[in-house]
């Protein structure tokens, strides 16, 4: 369960089932967000914070494996 304690800030429970991972400033490469989805395991968390696109070249490809990784 989460609960919201501001507009900024996301508390959640502890992850008892796996680990979680945080990613950040991925500007658009793939090849990072790549790596990180592929060492996940059931029960493991990715949070995924600061600029997801911008400079790199596969901006639109981070979006689509974000995308499909929620839909799982």
């Amino acid at each position: 369960m989460s609960t919201n304690r501001s507009n900024d800030i996301l508390v959640l429970e502890e992850n008892r089932l796996g680990k979680d991972y945080i990613i950040a400033d991925l500007h658009g490469n793939a090849k990072c967000l790549d790596s990180a989805l592929a060492v996940l395991k059931e029960g493991d968390r990715l949070f995924i914070a600061g600029d997801l696109t911008d400079r790199g070249e596969e901006s639109c490809r981070v979006i689509s494996l974000i995308a499909d990784y929620q839909a799982k």
